[in-house]
């Protein structure tokens, strides 16, 4: 009898703990009940525009939206609703406003107005920063627009709203490019501005990128030599990944013939990533094989994601044992200072591509183990381990 008397309490307290824990509370309605309460509540809406299959979706549901924290705030400053985008009325909802990746956040009046929009998977706390930020007409999305639509095109301006626009998934495009094309070139240094073109400049034929990269050396001084070729390097090549994705071949030696004119230091590696890009986009596995095994006689790569990504394509795509064996030698390299699952994974795979079952074996079983002990999906690996302890497997 004590026993179930304890068992009794035991339940009791678990249950009001688990009832103070309590997250967000979603409208139950449609869309014009919601817009209803919101104007009987003198409260602005939060949406959850979500859809069914979307991962970071999924964790914000199980570990944001449940979060006291949260619940706390957004329960207290606006009604809170969750609609899928690709079903019924969430069709129309999408449309409406403009929700073209997931998930999407509406923060809206009370009349259904937009006063804010996020994207993305967040933690707690950036979660209700963006929601005090909604409320906020000086920071926010609709404030920020009001602001500039009353005649405040500061450089400040400008920026955070072009910034704010392209968090959103929206187009940023004009107030970007309005914001660069008034400045002065000799204020094209400013750290206002180099936050701008560091952000926004995507096309190798504009005046800013030309003007950075012919003063490479002075921005390198203000904020790093390492930052400013990570720019040039991005631009170059969403340049051959557009040009691919158009399918106009004779840009492409334009853009190659770009790249040699501006003498830059690390010009094979530039031309390189490009050429490997442009022939991976328009799956000419021909050519890429060929630019691959330039690359490795001309470019060192040090990078553990790339190394991995750069072999898992060869040994997916190339069967030329010159180019495999080079490959194979790449690794070798990285794994003297780093025996990581990663890279233990690829060189497995390499020399298994290469007939060495033995030290394939080796590799992919130290692979496991690693992985194992650090919680790494490791089943692709446990994969071909059967593979070469059972060739008919």
């Amino acid at each position: 009898m004590k026993y179930l008397a304890g068992v009794i309490l035991i339940f009791f307290y678990f249950s009001l703990y688990v009832y103070g824990q309590k997250g967000m509370e979603f409208f139950k309605g449609d869309w014009d009940e919601l817009i209803e309460e919101a104007q009987n509540s003198n409260k602005p809406i939060f949406v959850d525009a979500y859809a069914s299959w979307c991962g970071p979706c999924k964790y914000m549901a199980k570990n944001v939206f449940s979060d006291q924290g949260v619940g706390e705030f957004y329960n207290k400053h606006f009604i809170c609703y969750k609609m899928d985008m690709e079903k019924g009325k969430g069709k129309d909802i999408a449309k409406k406003y403009a929700v073209r990746v997931y998930p999407t956040y509406l923060y809206l009046d009370k009349n259904g107005s937009v006063m804010h929009v996020a994207v993305g998977g967040m933690k707690p706390e950036r979660f209700i920063s963006t929601a005090e930020k909604s409320m906020d007409p000086k920071r926010s999305l609709s404030g920020l627009r009001n602001q500039y639509m009353n005649g405040n095109k500061s450089d400040s301006l400008l920026l955070e709203y072009a910034k704010m626009l392209k968090s959103a998934y929206m187009d940023h495009s004009t107030i970007a490019n309005e914001l660069l094309e008034k400045q002065k070139e000799s204020d094209l240094l400013k750290p206002i501005i180099w936050d701008a073109i560091r952000l926004f400049v995507e096309d190798m034929e504009s005046n800013e990128f030309s003007y950075l990269v012919n003063n490479r050396e002075k921005y390198s001084e203000k904020y790093g030599e390492k930052e400013v070729t990570k720019k040039i390097a991005m631009v170059f090549q969403q340049s051959a990944y557009n040009i691919a994705r158009s399918g106009k071949t004779d840009k492409f030696a334009k853009l190659k013939q770009r790249i040699t004119e501006f003498n830059l230091e690390d010009e094979k590696k530039m031309l390189g990533d490009c050429e490997l890009l442009y022939y991976k986009t328009t799956r000419d596995w021909s050519n890429f094989c060929m630019a691959a095994s330039a690359y490795l006689d001309s470019v060192q790569i040090n990078d553990e994601e790339a190394i991995s990504d750069f072999s898992a394509t060869i040994c997916n795509r190339c069967d030329d044992r010159v180019l495999l064996e080079k490959v194979k030698k790449l690794i070798e390299s990285a794994l003297v200072d780093n025996r990581s699952f990663e890279l233990l994974n690829s060189y497995s795979i390499v020399l298994y591509k290469l007939s060495l079952e033995d030290e394939a074996l080796d590799a992919a079983e130290e692979a496991v183990k690693i992985a194992k002990s650090n919680n790494i999906d490791c089943r692709e690996t446990e994969r071909l381990i059967q593979r070469i302890k059972s060739p008919d497997f």
